[in-house]
């Protein structure tokens, strides 16, 4: 994902497993991070471990 906003869409519109602890967790601090209210690096941390909890591959940059 190149920002917080492209993780929230992805995680509403195509993720693959939506009862995670680490997805509710993700979607959730993303959202925050859009609001300003948590650091965009609080938010990448939590995609990164919703993504591993789906078993989704992903890139670091």
């Amino acid at each position: 994902m190149k920002s917080t906003r492209e993780a929230v869409e992805f995680l509403m519109l195509r993720w693959p497993q939506k009862d995670g602890r680490a997805f509710a967790a993700a979607k959730r601090t993303c959202i925050q991070a859009l609001d300003g209210k948590v650091k965009t690096e609080k938010a990448r941390r939590a995609f990164i471990k919703a993504a591993e909890e789906a078993h989704i591959s992903i890139r670091s940059q």
